[in-house]
């Protein structure tokens, strides 16, 4: 059967799909928050009050919030001991008290809103899937590393999460308001790659040592983070049991390729976001 889409369209369905971001209003529900967290820091400012303590981290203040384009009531926190941007958990929305303050003083709104869109990416996809399980969590886990030391372990935990699919998906919305918000008309797809809107760079750079360590044998430093990474990714979803079978080299491969298909999902979408980006043609 043949299909046949005019120009809108086609701008709307698949350009939409390739860029894998929602529009529908989102964006101006993620300027919004922007403005709400500003609000609450600039309420705070003014006039400094006692925060309450969650834990290791303080929150400053909240405000409701009704998600137009999700139709979904969130409230905005403000937050500080945060160490990211900010985080979506369903029901609020936690926004770092630093973010903030660099958007004020810096007039850094880039950043800000470009990370609430992340979050509101990945509130998107769990309110399309109807917060199903396999949408939600992590497709893969982080291997204990026994042998590391504490901070090198955070490092790789920090890589290994840009390779789960839901960050996958998050980080498309997030290079789109990026781009949308920039200012520096020199801009180029690898300063997109760099920038953590994508980390399309940390990404293939992780790739790049699990090649080193499929040359350099099993017993090298980064071939030991291939080979238990292996157990984790590829051999756990094809259920293996008898891992004394597999050899090195098909473990290699299969790891390897198990990476690099997340990486290239993303780049192609990265690519294609810049691409309509400087023809004007960004949705």
């Amino acid at each position: 059967m043949k299909v046949n889409l005019n120009e809108d369209q086609f701008n709307r369905v698949i350009l939409k799909e390739y860029h894998h971001a929602y529009g529908n209003g989102l964006e101006q529900d993620a300027e919004n928050i922007a403005q709400i967290a500003i609000g609450i820091y600039n309420d705070y400012i003014r006039n400094p009050y006692h925060a309450e303590t969650l834990g290791q981290i303080k929150s400053i203040g909240e405000r409701r919030y009704h998600v137009q384009a999700l139709d979904v009531d969130l409230k905005v926190k403000l937050v500080e001991g945060y160490v990211s941007g900010c985080d979506c958990y369903g029901e609020y929305i936690a926004v770092s008290y630093g973010g903030v303050e660099d958007a004020v003083n810096n007039n850094h709104m880039q950043r800000l809103v470009s990370v609430i869109y992340h979050e509101l990416g990945h509130l998107t996809n769990g309110v399309k899937s109807d917060f199903a399980y396999g949408e939600m969590e992590r497709d893969f886990k982080t291997p204990l590393f026994l042998k590391m030391s504490d901070d090198e372990y955070r490092q790789i935990q920090t890589i290994l999460y840009r390779f789960y699919t839901r960050e996958l998906k998050a980080r498309c919305f997030e290079t789109t308001m990026f781009l949308k918000k920039n200012n520096n008309p020199n801009i180029t797809i690898q300063d997109v790659y760099n920038d953590r809107c994508s980390d399309i760079a940390m990404m293939r750079g992780f790739i790049k040592l699990l090649e080193i360590g499929a040359k350099e044998g099993p017993d090298s430093e980064y071939g030991k983070i291939l080979n238990d990474l292996s157990h984790y990714t590829w051999e756990n979803k094809a259920r293996w049991h008898r891992y004394d079978r597999i050899t090195w080299k098909f473990k290699c491969k299969n790891t390897i390729n198990f990476f690099m298909q997340k990486y290239r999902w993303l780049k192609k979408r990265i690519d294609k976001i810049f691409y309509d980006y400087k023809i004007g043609n960004l949705q």
